[in-house]
């Protein structure tokens, strides 16, 4: 009994570790041929990409969406949309400040795919 009840608790503590890690993954952009990193840490509900860190705001079975204000006194933010089955990346620029309050002219999407972890 103690033996079942120690590799139950075992398995508990060591199930919680599974998703710590950060996910990787390359990007394609559409406007040159290179390729740009973008990763997800879920329990810090934070995402990085081309050096700026997004703040998850919401999680669900298909989208990753990230948000991040670039600028407070004009408004100016960025908002990222991760299709977790496809692995199209959309990604929305838009301003608080307008009177329609989405501006998505400069809007653009990407395709990613998930990146081998190297070291």
């Amino acid at each position: 009994m103690k033996k079942l009840l120690s590799i139950v608790v075992l398995g508990l503590l060591l199930s919680g570790s599974a998703y710590a890690d950060q996910i990787g993954f390359l990007c394609k952009s559409n406007i040159d041929s290179g390729k740009y990193p973008l990763v997800i840490d879920i329990d810090k509900k934070k995402m990085f990409r081309i050096g700026t860190e997004y703040e998850i705001v919401h999680i669900n079975e298909g989208y990753i969406t990230g948000k991040v204000i670039l600028n407070e006194s004009t408004g100016r933010n960025i908002r990222i949309v991760l299709n977790r089955y496809s692995g199209e990346l959309h990604v929305n620029f838009y301003n608080t400040k307008s009177v329609t309050s989405k501006d998505y002219s400069n809007s653009y999407e990407t395709k990613c795919t998930k990146a081998k972890k190297l070291l």
